[in-house]
């Protein structure tokens, strides 16, 4: 076991140095809708390079199942190297079709996982327990094949199928359609699907995640460079993953054009696990209230904020709307001040901690508008004022609403403070 975990510790080493995108998952990072963000896949850390039809990944992940009793409770490390070859079969007038295949290698056990998720805890002061007890070790080999047509329209649709075969012996898949907007534009995918799975892995934690997995799901992916957003939602259980990648190597295609992305870092004083787009429209004429050399954008977003965890108010909202600002250049320094208004979907959760399981006691739906304003400042020193920090105060005002939240216990404060990362292309 040593002698394997020296191998696969050369071989993490030498993935980080040539990797071309680094991932981070975790299912915290899941649509702020799903009850649970703390069980499942709690982290993993993966590293992928692709070169043309070749690509090749390593993940290290820290897998949990939680029960109502800590008894009940389980967690599994994994280890695992895959490699992949694609072969266009078809490829037509933008119409597309490619088979990929090839193999993975997992290894399953203890990795030092319940240290790294129960440290994570201990710095940002979690006081919630976590599974202790590990469920065995084991060796699986996947193969895996997936095909994917592609059509060409300025909404991409594409579908495709994945069937993985284990050793043991097991198989899952997966069938999907979905839309990919043009990367000029904004780089974003979006997808509806459906997983299956027959047999069992031997790992009853690994088995509980794949279980999870079955049934209908929506993914979407935003390739905002060199930020990588990855969001799922299982609609079967209600859970979900999520991921952020940062990408070391510009995309072959041309980045969009007077867009700008946020990535949200603190509300209030918790942290926050959003993000917002923005494309900029440059005008000639005044825009009203405004002189010439204004700008404004139109924005779509989704924000989370878990406040009191474990036990407390947490908020996730969807929301799109308009900013008109002004842009001052200081020296090397460029700043934006804007006004915003938007509208969209508030969803107001308070949880309490029963057992080892959160559960949402009381939820408020709300169609909102937001009213607000803020400052963008882009630094000298960071890819040639292309990433910066945001500072945004908004008031949400509810138009609607609904759920069974009690009269006396307050909602969420109205006023929102954001701090946020800008990355500007």
């Amino acid at each position: 076991m040593k002698r394997s975990l020296l191998i696969l510790l050369l071989i993490f080493t030498g993935s980080i140095l040539s990797a071309q995108i680094f991932s981070f998952y975790n299912d915290a990072f899941t649509w702020g809708f799903v009850p649970e963000w703390d069980d499942w896949e709690t982290n993993s850390f993966r590293f992928d390079l692709d070169r043309e039809r070749w690509s090749a990944g390593l993940e290290y992940g820290i897998l949990t199942d939680r029960d109502e009793t800590e008894a009940g409770s389980s967690r599994v490390d994994r280890l695992a190297l895959s490699g992949a070859y694609a072969v266009p079969l078809m490829n037509h007038d933008g119409f597309s079709l490619v088979l990929e295949t090839g193999l993975t290698f997992s290894l399953f056990g203890d990795f030092f996982g319940y240290e790294v998720q129960g440290g994570w805890h201990e710095n940002v002061d979690i006081s919630r327990s976590i599974p202790t007890e590990y469920d065995g070790s084991m060796i699986q080999v996947t193969l895996p094949v997936e095909g994917k047509i592609s059509i060409p329209f300025f909404l991409t649709p594409y579908a495709l199928i994945r069937q993985e075969l284990h050793y043991p012996f097991r198989y899952n898949g997966y069938a999907a359609a979905g839309i990919v907007l043009p990367p000029d534009f904004i780089p974003f995918r979006l997808e509806f699907g459906y997983g299956y799975k027959a047999g069992e892995s031997g790992s009853k934690t690994y088995d509980a995640l794949l279980d999870k997995e079955k049934g209908f799901r929506l993914s979407s992916e935003l390739d905002f460079w060199p930020f990588l957003i990855e969001k799922t939602m299982f609609f079967n259980n209600k859970w979900g993953t999520g991921a952020m990648g940062i990408q070391f190597l510009k995309p072959s295609y041309a980045p969009p054009e007077n867009a700008l992305m946020e990535l949200q870092l603190l509300a209030f004083t918790h942290l926050a696990n959003g993000v917002k787009v923005m494309k900029q429209f440059l005008t000639d004429d005044p825009l009203p209230f405004l002189y010439s050399g204004a700008y404004y954008k139109a924005i779509a977003g989704w924000a989370d904020s878990s406040v009191n965890f474990p036990e407390g108010m947490r908020f996730s909202e969807i929301t799109a709307g308009f900013e008109e600002g002004l842009e001052l250049r200081f020296g090397p320094f460029r700043l934006d001040v804007f006004l915003l208004v938007g509208s969209g979907f508030n969803q107001d959760q308070f949880y309490i901690l029963e057992s080892t399981v959160l559960t949402p006691e009381y939820i408020k739906n709300s169609w909102t508008v937001h009213l607000g304003g803020g400052t963008r400042i882009f630094f000298p020193f960071f890819f040639q004022r292309k990433i910066g920090l945001s500072f945004e105060v908004s008031r949400k005002f509810d138009i609607l609403s609904g759920g069974n939240w009690p009269e006396d216990l307050a909602s969420d404060n109205p006023w929102n403070y954001m701090l946020s990362l800008a990355v500007s292309h």
